[in-house]
């Protein structure tokens, strides 16, 4: 049984993991980030492109900050005292929105490392600025995602957030590594991506007729109701519109 679990999440985690990269791979695909976050990062924190990465980072010291605070201040809310001399023994409850944040505080404390190697390791490699800040800003933001979802306990959009954000890093890594195997890896993700689309596409189209269809029939006498319902008083308020006239 033991055996079978561990090949079990080992499973999961795979196919959670490549299609966190295909959706990531996807993201940076519609320049969506470079042609409309980015820009507003410039312009609200004067900087040039060539900053963005130490802007990253240091947004990502920030959610330190406050995943922390946050998480404090919950506790105070949850009546819980913290001792000054040994803040971190305190035991909070569990599946409580402080013990939530204080998770995710954590969490982003294990994250820090990892990003500055990768912007380390990607600006020594000499990876595709473009691609780069892309795939930070994408980072941060998806870590902003993954604390308040935490927080919310929300866990599809927690989940997908981490492991989103673990691709990105992964990206940077692998381009600072093998820019043309990475390259082959995220045109295979972004086909598969495409025909995911387009699958899903297909069956919305093709089952959604018959459901409208469905809807309108059921919805058909309901609205004639209320028509007959609210038609005299547009009557009254034509004519009473008519006599002023």
């Amino acid at each position: 049984m033991g055996l079978f679990s561990a090949l079990a999440f080992v499973t999961f985690f795979s196919g959670f993991m490549l299609t966190s990269l295909s959706l990531v791979v996807y993201i940076v695909r519609q320049n969506f980030i470079a042609l409309h976050v980015i820009p507003c990062l410039l312009s609200t924190f004067h900087i040039k492109e060539e900053t963005i990465p130490i802007l990253v980072l240091g947004l990502a010291w920030g959610l330190t900050l406050a995943t922390f605070l946050s998480c404090k201040i919950f506790t105070f809310l949850c009546n819980q005292p913290i001792s000054s001399s040994a803040p971190r023994a305190i035991k909070l409850k569990h599946n409580t929105v402080a013990f939530r944040l204080q998770s995710a505080h954590e969490n982003a404390l294990e994250a820090l490392p990892a990003l500055t190697a990768a912007i380390v390791a990607s600006g020594l490699a000499g990876v595709d600025a473009h691609v780069r800040n892309t795939l930070l800003v994408l980072f941060i933001l998806l870590r902003v995602s993954h604390w308040i979802s935490y927080g919310m306990n929300i866990f599809a959009i927690r989940g997908f957030s981490y492991m989103m954000g673990n691709a990105c890093l992964f990206l940077l890594f692998a381009m600072s590594i093998s820019p043309s195997c990475t390259q082959n890896l995220i045109a295979t993700l972004n086909s598969t991506v495409v025909t995911y689309v387009d699958v899903a596409a297909t069956a919305i189209a093709t089952h959604s007729r018959p459901l409208a269809s469905k809807v309108i029939t059921a919805a058909k006498p309901v609205v004639d109701q209320a028509v007959a319902y609210v038609r005299p008083f547009v009557d009254q308020a034509a004519e009473a519109l008519s006599g002023k006239a």
